[in-house]
């Protein structure tokens, strides 16, 4: 009585399991490739994001430098940049700049907008953050400012 020879032998199955694996192993290899860049991309995409968003915030501040209401007093210098001038928000070698915008936004609301950085608390030593400090004081006369926040804007500045 002749067998039926419709199977596979042991040979053709091992091959068979063989190249599977290696096309398998090429699929989860290129998988994670292609996430990692995917990631890179999406960091990128968010960085790009929120350094537009603070580019145009501060953007909004100096245009308005300058506006006075009409019955207030003039405003001596609306926008001052300088390198860390000691104190609050400086680090230790001086080397974080700030910007200060000054304007009104009612005839009895004068704002004084500083934009600066500071070391974030931290064992990395270089980790800053980008901070808004927002005071207010009256047009006619602005011997004293009274702070009304200084919070972060941004994290991992340079």
């Amino acid at each position: 009585m002749p067998h039926n020879q419709n199977g596979f032998s042991l040979v053709e199955m091992l091959m068979t399991i063989i190249i599977s694996s290696i096309i398998l192993a090429a699929a989860f290899g290129s998988y994670a490739v292609i996430n990692r860049n995917f990631e890179y991309q999406k960091d990128m995409k968010y960085i790009s994001q929120t350094a537009r968003m603070i580019v145009d915030m501060i953007n909004e501040d100096v245009r308005m430098a300058g506006y006075k209401d009409i019955n207030a007093s003039a405003i001596a210098d609306p926008v001052t940049t300088s390198d860390c001038p000691g104190g609050a928000g400086c680090i230790g070698s001086g080397n974080v700049d700030q910007i200060t915008v000054i304007y009104d936004l009612s005839s009895t609301v004068r704002q004084r907008i500083t934009y600066h950085g500071i070391e974030y608390p931290t064992a990395n030593p270089n980790r800053y953050r980008l901070m808004k400090r927002l005071e207010t004081c009256n047009p006619s006369s602005c011997a004293t400012w009274t702070e009304q926040y200084n919070e972060p804007v941004a994290d991992y500045i340079e």
